[in-house]
């Protein structure tokens, strides 16, 4: 622990900076790993319902289903709905619509991960061009000796060795987290097809969608305050 103490004194400023780039990685890592969790992102049971209830051609039991869960597919399944009956899209084209724009959540920080481990490699290097050719000059003036040139560049590795040791993490780490990213995307992309197909079996159509609009207006008219009536006109003088 002393030894790897000394090494990080004695690679300078660009260590902590170093430091710092190691804790995001590693703070990015762990909330993308929590996050990226199945059960934090599908729900089996309200995707049963959702799709039991295109079955039936019940839309809007379809949607309040989706509305209720509280996980991401729910929020795909009913922006989906939503864009179907608000829209003139088809089914297959709502839902595929909600899920490219809801679905960029999971690639949330992955950029940053990436470019940590690209910066901690150049600073990495740098660190190391630095410390040697301040080496180089502090031996220009004591004259040159072996042993004060080994110890000049043996520190001077020493950002080298710190820069890898973020970058090759954060690299890892960064192709686990996308691998796992694509098979959530699969597993999405069948849900969607499964729920488009009840959907069509369902006998899901426009015509049923704005139904349901139209159910709505009522509710919505009888919430609006009154006008107040008009003024009777004045009579004419005579």
């Amino acid at each position: 622990m002393t030894s790897l103490i000394s090494y990080f004194i004695a690679g300078g400023n660009i260590m902590w900076v170093l430091l710092v780039c190691s804790v995001l990685s590693w703070a990015i890592v762990i909330e993308r790993a929590i996050r990226l969790s199945r059960k934090r992102l599908i729900d089996d049971g309200t995707v049963h319902e959702v799709r039991a209830a295109l079955g039936r051609g019940d839309l809007n039991g379809a949607e309040e289903a989706a509305k209720s869960s509280p996980v991401l597919v729910g929020l795909v399944l009913h922006k989906g709905i939503d864009e179907y009956r608000y829209t003139e899209a088809d089914i297959e084209t709502a839902f595929q619509g909600a899920a490219e724009r809801q679905l960029q959540v999971l690639w949330n920080n992955m950029g940053a991960l990436n470019t940590i481990a690209r910066v901690a490699t150049m600073l990495g290097l740098l660190g190391t061009v630095v410390g040697m050719v301040l080496g180089f000059e502090e031996l220009t003036k004591a004259g040159v000796a072996k042993e004060k040139l080994a110890e000049a560049i043996g520190v001077a590795l020493i950002t080298t060795v710190g820069g890898l040791c973020v970058a090759i993490p954060s690299i890892i780490c960064e192709s686990w987290l996308k691998a796992k990213i694509r098979r959530l995307l699969t597993e999405f992309e069948e849900i969607l097809l499964e729920v488009v197909k009840a959907a069509r079996i369902g006998g899901v159509t426009k015509d049923l969608a704005r139904e349901g609009i139209k159910n709505a207006r009522p509710a919505l008219s009888a919430s609006a305050p009154a006008k107040a009536p008009s003024q009777p006109a004045a009579a004419a003088k005579d």
